[in-house]
């Protein structure tokens, strides 16, 4: 049995006459008629039956329209992914991103597609890691960057980077941006933070009680830029990633001191959709992100550090290969990454 017969008895019963799907087909009437003798005699059943006002399928001939129906489509579909390898990578990629990524991959990830694939549009979408990682499972983001959180069935993703986070307050006299400041003595303050997963406000908290502290969170919101326009006023301080705040410590508007004993790294993941083969443009977004992170952490370290192991805030580091998209299960909190360069260094960057 040929893609070529089912090709021919599908339009036959879709038509209702040998005249018709001749005519549709571009071949002559007796050979059509012989390539379905031919297929009834293979299969060993009779697929239609001739009337005055042309012919129906029979019951095994329903039965047949369905699969053939199928295998052509999937047949279209294959032939269609595999021709699109030998063009360049083309289409719309959605890509969500936290507000720390976002500010700091958006711009050259842009610049690089601008230069290397100008039929790829990238559409950036700035939220927090919980929102993106259900977006991804139901198919509103194409990829997304941010934190791994326990609850990401229906997911693949694969480490990608470690941020390390900063306590971030207003600037006031005789406080320089720069330096360290231990966990306990951040956690005193009172803080404003984003709106955070379980897991992560839990780990605080341990992480707090355990070097004898308590840590003092005030508000939680899902706004950045909110919490930002919160910190200028000098409402609070807060723990983050450097990136939500480069430009404001940069203006020195804001100063940011590295969180020490312990260090506060948390892992950063590379999401998308399980199950649902990865586009060419996909593919190529992936691999443009991968190089601009790696290129980033080798500029500038005290942004980003490489990943090597998934880091859970509740419980810890597992070693995964990419793409494992499996449940991080439990671990050891609090692992220590490499030494991270000074503030200042990374404003001569």
């Amino acid at each position: 049995m040929d893609l070529k017969c089912l090709s021919y008895f599908v339009a036959v019963v879709e038509t209702g006459s040998f005249a018709a799907a001749s005519a549709r087909l571009h071949i002559a009437q007796p050979a059509l008629g012989w390539q379905i003798r031919k297929l009834e005699e293979e299969l060993g059943v009779k697929l239609m039956t001739r009337h005055s006002r042309g012919v129906e399928p029979t019951e095994a001939g329903l039965r047949l329209l369905e699969h053939a129906r199928a295998i052509l489509a999937r047949t279209q579909a294959a032939v269609g992914e595999l021709r699109s390898f030998s063009r360049a990578p083309r289409g719309t990629v959605v890509l969500g991103m936290t507000p720390s990524t976002n500010a700091l991959l958006t711009l050259p990830l842009l610049e690089r597609l601008s230069a290397q694939a100008t039929q790829i549009r990238i559409r950036p979408v700035e939220e927090l890691s919980a929102v993106l990682s259900e977006w991804v499972g139901s198919g509103r983001l194409d990829l997304a960057i941010g934190m791994p959180i326990i609850e990401m069935h229906g997911l693949s993703w694969e480490p990608l980077l470690q941020e390390a986070h900063y306590f971030v307050e207003k600037a006031r006299p005789g406080v320089a941006s720069g330096g360290t400041i231990p966990f306990a003595a951040a956690a005193r303050h009172e803080l404003v933070m984003t709106v955070m997963s379980q897991s992560y406000t839990n780990f605080l908290r341990q992480t707090a009680k355990a070097h004898a502290a308590a840590i003092n969170i005030v508000h939680q919101m899902q706004s950045v830029a909110t919490l930002r326009d919160l910190l200028l006023r000098g409402v609070g301080a807060s723990i983050l990633p450097l990136g939500v705040v480069t430009r404001e410590v940069a203006a020195g508007t804001l100063t940011a001191r590295r969180i020490v004993e312990p260090e506060i790294n948390r892992e950063v993941v590379l999401m998308r959709p399980k199950g649902r083969p990865i586009t060419k443009a996909e593919q190529f977004v992936c691999d443009v992100i991968r190089r601009l992170v790696a290129e980033t952490a080798q500029q500038s370290p005290g942004f980003w550090t490489p990943a090597r192991t998934l880091v859970h805030p509740a419980a810890g580091a597992v070693e995964l290969s990419p793409d494992a998209g499996s449940d991080p299960g439990r671990a050891v909190p609090g692992r220590r990454s490499g030494r991270l360069a000074s503030f200042d260094d990374l404003l001569r960057v």
